[in-house]
């Protein structure tokens, strides 16, 4: 099985996609279930994915070379007029959504106020790619790039204007 800290799936968590598939035990029956349900039970058989389109999104990796070397940190956040979603991971790691961030975010704060929460917020690991100190430091420079840019060119633009 691919690994659970792959790119696209922080940009999935970030959408709040839910997965569909068969309930254990129940073949026939489907169900729906989060994606950090989908990542801890790595068993589920993954039939389609859902996900709200009217959001603005952005991502961005950090990784040790240019040419899909190891991966540093990945990042996505979204936001639309009811949410903040903030979804970061880093190799060896599954992707977490940060609660703290988004609320904070969703409750007006600036991208300088959401990065220094969410990089308080997340979980990082040691490994020979780079120290969790250091992931720490490009959490906190990423997610901040990615609100900037959410808030400067997507959701505060369509909000004052709509």
């Amino acid at each position: 099985m691919e690994s659970p800290s792959k790119p696209g799936r922080f940009a999935l968590l970030a959408l709040d996609a839910v997965g569909v598939g068969p309930i254990p035990g129940s073949p026939a029956a489907l169900g729906c279930s989060s994606l950090n349900d989908l990542f801890m039970a790595q068993r589920l058989l993954l039939r389609s994915l859902h996900w709200r389109s009217n959001r603005d999104t952005a991502f961005a990796k950090v990784e040790i070379r240019a040419a899909s070397g190891p991966n540093v940190v990945s990042a996505a956040v979204g936001r639309d007029d009811d949410a903040a979603s903030i979804a970061v991971g880093a190799l060896g790691v599954l992707p977490q959504r940060l609660a703290l961030a988004e609320t904070r975010w969703h409750e007006g704060a600036d991208a300088v106020e959401v990065a220094r929460v969410a990089a308080a917020e997340v979980s990082l690991v040691d490994d020979v790619t780079a120290t969790a100190r250091y992931r720490r430091a490009v959490v906190a420079t990423v997610v901040r790039r990615l609100v900037t840019d959410i808030e400067g060119y997507g959701w505060s633009r369509r909000r004052s204007t709509g």
